[in-house]
């Protein structure tokens, strides 16, 4: 294995994000569940979550960090007999999941830290998941002959399931330059991405060999069914380095369905526009353009999927697909409606992508229209973003202080000469280094969500430990904000929000005999005031007890035992 101690920093944010994902995502499952709600979101979160535990799982491995590996290897074992309907998602299962995230993020501490000796016991963790699953034991545990055989049935299976119309079968070829360095973090991360995009049937070397970092080779060989069209493809794998050639073959059909049947088939542009408060605006999205692949080709969708699913949207409301089918408009329209929440459907004959877009930005219109002129033309695209230390940043935004302070003396020293080219000079610098000090403060703001999105995991198992019911909720998780606030805004954040659940809400029975409902309420809120960001803590609890302030302030010896006898509710409050 080559060193990777370069990308350890990649790693370990990549990891965090993922932790992140999989615990908001089974808190949102859990809700679902608890309302009842639609089976084909549970799934799309189900898999959300798979998909998440098996890169950690692979990425760990790759990077050497086998201890974090074996531990999201065994999550993903439950996750597995979750998404194949042998164990229900109960608070229970939740709990097993959070405790296995938090055992791992031990362990990434430990990691960064420089104390990768430092054992995290995971064993009852093992156990707990062992007992759940009764007689299915691990993958790990079984003979490797019939993990073969139920993998090659799984994938059989899978690919005998999906309609013609909801994919295009590919063989895809990945070939890597001969002097390519870490072929086999590369080959794992391009089959991460193939599996997000559509089913990989089979794989050249076996899937095995390059899930556990041990590729070797030049070229991979994949099989996969996907919507998407050879050029997006391409694109995906394109954004790999080192990548010298990718050869994209569409594995023609024993039966076509056009051929000979007399039916024409129509091509669509239908822009959707969803509505602004949607929940779950990623997965309903995902929801309509599943169920348009089913009545036809999908050529191209704008944004692409997986902004989609992050719930990037144009103008935060609307996303645009081009459509191959024999369907009607009015048929498509029914077919769309029928999802809860969207507000709007639009359909144009054609492609009418660049028009329906319109303004969108002069980058997506570069990435619409007519495909590569040749399928063997291949533009090699360098990726437009790169990752920086922060403290550069903070060292760039001193030298601009530094600018600023010896502006001000030449200003001084120009009017004392009355050189006027000079001040005309010297303002003109004055307002380029403005510019220059906004775009550094604009490179720092970072999105709320980078705090907020830890806080969900925390509040229910504080809850759950205290035996509370809570609806935690967020809003504004996408407000920016410079990054030394938000550093300092988390530990703040904690304290507040385990107050709120530990003395605001109540319990439920105490709830109940309030006449309040039993569940309680939760809300971390950010939002835009004029020039100022607010982050507001709200909970429909008991609210603060005047009386414990006093006490706790004259523990503290703030005030004295009379002073506390004399204050009014109000004042205490205000200690």
């Amino acid at each position: 294995m080559e060193d990777l101690s370069q990308y350890l920093d990649e790693f370990l944010a990549d990891a965090r994000d993922r932790i992140d994902s999989i615990s908001n995502a089974v808190i949102t499952l859990e809700e679902i569940v608890k309302k009842g709600g639609d089976e084909r979101e549970k799934r799309y979160l189900i898999d959300q979550v798979f998909r998440d535990a098996h890169t950690l799982k692979g990425t760990a491995a790759t990077m050497g960090f086998m201890e974090l590996s074996e531990t999201a290897h065994k999550m993903e074992n439950l996750l597995d007999a979750v998404r194949n309907e042998e164990i229900e998602v109960t608070p229970e299962i939740v709990d097993l999941i959070i405790d296995f995230l938090d055992a791992i993020e031990k362990m990434i501490y430990n990691i960064e830290a420089g104390a990768r000796d430092k054992n995290v016991d995971v064993s009852l963790l093992f156990e707990r998941v062992d007992k759940l699953l009764g007689k299915n034991p691990p993958k790990s545990e079984i003979s490797p002959q019939l993990e073969s055989k139920k993998e090659t049935d799984k994938k059989e299976n899978t690919v005998k399931s999906v309609p013609q119309t909801n994919g295009n079968i590919y063989n895809i070829k990945v070939i890597f330059h001969e002097d390519a360095q870490l072929k086999n973090v590369r080959a794992f991360l391009i089959l991460t991405d193939l599996e997000e995009i559509g089913e990989v049937s089979n794989t050249l070397p076996e899937r095995t060999i390059i899930e556990d970092g041990n590729f070797t080779g030049d070229s991979l060989n994949f099989t996969v069914i996907t919507s998407l069209p050879p050029e997006e493809i391409k694109k995906k794998i394109m954004r790999h380095p080192e990548v010298k050639e990718i050869v994209v073959e569409n594995i023609e059909k024993e039966e076509s369905e056009n051929k000979d049947s007399g039916s024409n088939i129509n091509k669509y542009t239908i822009k959707i526009t969803v509505g602004k408060d949607t929940p779950l605006k990623g997965v309903r999205s995902f929801l309509v353009v599943q169920d348009l692949e089913k009545i036809g080709i999908i050529e191209k969708i704008v944004p692409e999927m997986n902004k989609i699913e992050k719930e990037e949207l144009i103008d935060g409301k609307y996303f645009t697909v081009l459509l191959q089918t024999k369907e009607e408009k009015e048929r498509i329209k029914q077919l769309i409606l029928k999802h809860p929440n969207i507000e709007n459907v639009e359909i144009f004959e054609g492609n009418k992508l660049n028009q329906v877009i319109g303004q969108y930005s002069e980058k997506s219109k570069m990435s619409i229209g007519t495909p590569s002129s040749s399928n063997n033309e291949r533009k090699v695209k360098i990726s437009k973003m790169i990752k920086i230390d922060v403290l550069y940043l903070d060292n760039l935004m001193n030298l601009v202080g530094e600018l600023v302070i010896n502006k001000g003396r030449l200003e001084q020293i120009a009017e004392r000469l009355g050189d006027r080219e000079l001040l005309e000079a010297l303002s003109t610098t004055s307002h380029l280094m403005t510019e220059l000090q906004d775009e550094i403060m604009e490179m720092r703001l970072t999105p709320v969500a980078e705090v907020f999105n830890k806080f969900p995991r925390m509040v229910r198992k504080l809850a759950r430990e205290l035996g509370k019911e809570i609806e935690f909720k967020m809003e504004g998780s996408n407000i920016e904000v410079d990054r030394t606030i938000l550093e300092k805004l988390g530990d703040v954040l904690v304290h507040l929000l385990r107050n709120a659940v530990d003395h605001g809400i109540e319990a439920p029975e105490e709830r109940i005999a309030k006449g309040k409902p039993r569940t309680g309420r939760v809300e971390l809120i950010a939002k835009r005031e004029k020039s100022h960001i607010l982050i507001i803590v709200k909970d429909d609890g008991k609210g603060i007890d005047p009386e414990k302030v006093k006490k706790k302030a004259v523990e503290r010896g703030l005030i004295s035992p009379e002073q506390a006898a004399e204050m009014r509710p109000e004042d205490a409050i205000n200690l």
